[in-house]
């Protein structure tokens, strides 16, 4: 992986359900980690004349850089200057001399970032350890008690279309946009290329690539096991995985796997993954170098975006049921619901109607704008139970439909999983509007679901994230069901 790729692969896998609502005035504080993140934040915002590997180079320890490539040093930095533009400060969640925990939001589209940073509390206090994951959105929706009833009405319908026309025009919709409602659809806009070395144009049946969407159908997964009385959902993972020591094995619990307070991040900067990418394509394969790595936190203290979590949930219900998780996933989740179209294809396999993925973040395009790079070795070569799988807006509105109607997962799990895995499985909970997105380099997808009103938006594109959930947030704000 090169100096380009860290942030591209860390927006995999990106989930939105967890959103900033607030923003409000922050200041550093004035201790060795204080100093050290306010200098990250002008990087940022390039008010320094340092570059981002320069900056890694002169004030990280020196253990700090051997365990990253030098051509990757500062990627993550120029990675979340290159999505945001501007960013300020919007919290600080641990504040100590020598470690810092904060999030930054783009004054521009919202995108956030948690970032986390350890310094040696000697002068000249070098940097040890520093750390970045998605942080959603600083755009939330209103709660559902606050919406009233939708009606999609032809006019709403052609103020839609009409807004999607104009995304296109502006080159900032290259995908295919679904909205449905009860199950049934009643608008279905495509607009760009999937290829554009064959102009071949984007369709309805164009399969994308759905990034951390995909978290979804391992989630539906474990609870089916849950469900089946096969695992339990506050069980410690080491009850079925004898890969990781004591005080991991022992103490992560399948629910924390799910709602991502297991302890773990992302392996994005890790030295195994960086070399192997390319040969990455079973869980086998990740958990040679998963098993090694170290939780961040005590579990169960706090939540961080966690494709780890993810990965180690997909080995759990390959232990379980005993079959090849993309087996599982194709047996009890896209054959019942009738996806047809959906699998997680192996990138050097021939597959029709698939899209390639168009980036501006390609390690030689210096203009960053246009997205005319092929993101197609850039990402792992197949999808993972974190994201990278495949479908289009018609399997996911199947998908959305078997979930409502309780053909895959029945009433009290469906709520669970509606509800953040919170409290106990079947007590009663009043659904909401659940939204999800994921993004990587060349990808960008959005997935939500009225219960209130028996709306879905599905949006799926072949360019840079966010362009997806800022489509879909519009779209939703046409009809009233959520506004910015």
């Amino acid at each position: 992986m090169n100096s380009k790729e860290f942030l591209q692969s860390i927006v995999l896998a990106v989930i939105l359900f967890m959103l900033i609502s607030t923003v409000s005035a922050q200041t550093f504080p004035a201790t060795p980690a204080g100093s050290r993140a306010k200098e990250i934040m002008d990087l940022f915002n390039q008010k320094t004349s340092l570059t981002p590997k320069a900056y890694v180079d002169q004030n990280c320890t020196e253990t700090f850089k051997q365990n990253i490539p030098e051509e990757s040093r500062g990627s993550a930095i120029v990675q979340i200057r290159n999505m945001t533009n501007e960013v300020e400060l919007v919290s600080i969640e641990k504040n100590e001399p020598g470690e810092i925990g904060f999030t930054i939001c783009s004054t521009s589209n919202g995108l956030c970032f948690s970032i986390s940073l350890t310094v040696d509390e000697r002068e000249p206090c070098k940097i040890e350890t520093m750390r970045f994951a998605p942080a959603g959105h600083s755009r939330s929706a209103k709660p559902l008690s606050d919406h009233p009833e939708v009606l999609l009405t032809t006019e709403k319908i052609r103020e839609i279309r009409e807004y999607l026309r104009q995304q296109a025009v502006a080159g900032q919709f290259s995908g295919t946009a679904l909205v449905a409602e009860k199950g049934n659809p009643v608008l279905i806009e495509s607009a760009g290329m999937a290829s554009k070395r064959y102009q071949a144009p984007n369709k309805s049946d164009t399969k994308y690539n759905l990034g951390s969407l995909n978290k979804s159908f391992t989630s539906v997964s474990i609870l089916q096991l849950v469900e089946a009385g096969k695992i339990g959902i506050d069980d410690p993972i080491g009850k079925y995985l004898d890969l990781f020591p004591n005080e991991i094995s022992e103490t992560v619990t399948i629910r924390q796997l799910l709602n991502m307070s297991n302890g773990w991040g992302d392996y994005w900067q890790n030295r195994y993954f960086l070399e192997h990418k390319d040969n990455l394509r079973t869980l086998a394969d990740y958990m040679t170098f998963i098993r090694d790595i170290p939780l961040d936190f005590e579990p169960g203290t706090k939540t961080q975006h966690s494709n780890i979590g993810f990965e180690v949930a997909g080995a759990i219900i390959e232990k379980v049921s005993g079959m090849d998780y993309f087996d599982y996933i194709r047996k009890n989740i896209y054959q019942p619901a009738g996806m047809v179209n959906s699998d997680s294809y192996d990138r050097d396999s021939p597959v029709e109607n698939m899209a390639t993925g168009y980036t501006n973040h390609h390690q030689l395009d210096t203009l960053r704008k246009g997205w005319q790079w092929e993101n197609t070795y850039i990402l792992a070569p197949r999808g993972t139970p974190a994201g990278g799988g495949y479908s289009t807006v018609e399997d996911m509105l199947k998908y959305d439909n078997a979930i409502r109607s309780g053909k895959i997962l029945g009433s009290p799990h469906v709520d669970f999983m509606s509800n953040g895995y919170k409290g106990n499985i079947g007590n009663p909970v009043e659904k909401t509007l659940n939204k999800g997105a994921g993004g990587a380099a060349g990808v960008s997808t959005f997935y939500a679901r009225d219960w209130k009103n028996g709306i879905s938006v599905v949006v799926l594109t072949n360019i840079d994230h966010p362009v997806a959930p800022q489509i879909g947030d519009e779209i939703l704000k046409i009809m009233g069901v959520s506004s910015k």
